[in-house]
C-alpha cells in the first residue's frame, strides 16, 4: 500500500467514464449495483511511516524489508553484523532502488487518508449478481499501476460474512481490515463529478 495507483494525468481521457458505463448495463427493474467509499482522516501517520520506508530504501535497505517495519530490519541488521564478524567486514555496496523510491515519493505527495472502498450488487439470481459485481470490478482494473499497486477484492457472497458487509455498507462504517490507503490523487481519480454528461440514466446518488 505504499505505492500508487495510476492518476488522473496519466489517462488520456476521464477515467470516470469507464465505471459510470458499467451502470448503463444494469436493468431498470429488479436490479442495482452502488459504489461506497468510506474514508477516515488519517493525520500524518501514513505518509510519515512511508516517509520512513522512502529514507531507508534510499539507504540501501531492500524495499520488502523496510515494508516490513523496524522490527524486521533490526532483525536483518543484527544478522548482517553477526555474518560480519565470523567472515568478516567486507566493502558494502548500496543498493539502488530508483523506480521503488519514486513510486513511493509519489504516493507521499499527498496528504494519505484511510479507505474503503465496496461494492454492493442486486439481482434477480446469484449468476446475474456476479456478473454485474464483475463489470464493476473490472472498471477499476485501468486504475492498478504495474510494477506498483492494484486493486484487489475481496467477496462476501453468502452467510453471516455477506449480511455483515451489507450492515457496514448500510450504515457506511469503517473495516479495519478493508483498511486501503490511498492519497488524495487517488481518490479524487476514481471519484469526482463527471465533467461531461453522463450516459448512465440509471445511476443514482445516495442521499
Amino acid at each position: 500500500t505504499a505505492y500508487p495507483l495510476r492518476t488522473f494525468e496519466t489517462f488520456t481521457q476521464d477515467p470516470l467514464n469507464v465505471l459510470l458505463s458499467t451502470f448503463s448495463k444494469i436493468n431498470r427493474d429488479g436490479e442495482g449495483v452502488a459504489v461506497q467509499f468510506v474514508i477516515r482522516p488519517a493525520g500524518k501517520s501514513f505518509n510519515t511511516h512511508y516517509k520512513f520506508v522512502l529514507d531507508q530504501i534510499k539507504k540501501g535497505v531492500k524495499p520488502k524489508d523496510a515494508l516490513k517495519g523496524a522490527l524486521s530490519q533490526v532483525a536483518s541488521e543484527f544478522a548482517s553484523i553477526a555474518k560480519s564478524m565470523i567472515f568478516g567486514e567486507k566493502e558494502k555496496k548500496v543498493e539502488v532502488y530508483d523506480e521503488e523510491s519514486k513510486n513511493i515519493a509519489e504516493k507521499i505527495a499527498s496528504p494519505i487518508v484511510d479507505t474503503n472502498i465496496r461494492i454492493i450488487a442486486s439481482a434477480e439470481t446469484a449468476v446475474r449478481a456476479e456478473a454485474m459485481l464483475n463489470e464493476v470490478e473490472s472498471a477499476f482494473n485501468q486504475f492498478g499501476k504495474p510494477q506498483a499497486n492494484e486493486i484487489k477484492w475481496k467477496r462476501e457472497t453468502k452467510g453471516a460474512n455477506l449480511m455483515e458487509a451489507i450492515y457496514r455498507y448500510t450504515f457506511r462504517m469503517f473495516n479495519e481490515k478493508e483498511s486501503f490507503p490511498l492519497n488524495l490523487r487517488e481518490i479524487a481519480t476514481m471519484f469526482h463529478f463527471p465533467v461531461t454528461t453522463t450516459s448512465s440514466p440509471e445511476l443514482k446518488e445516495a442521499k
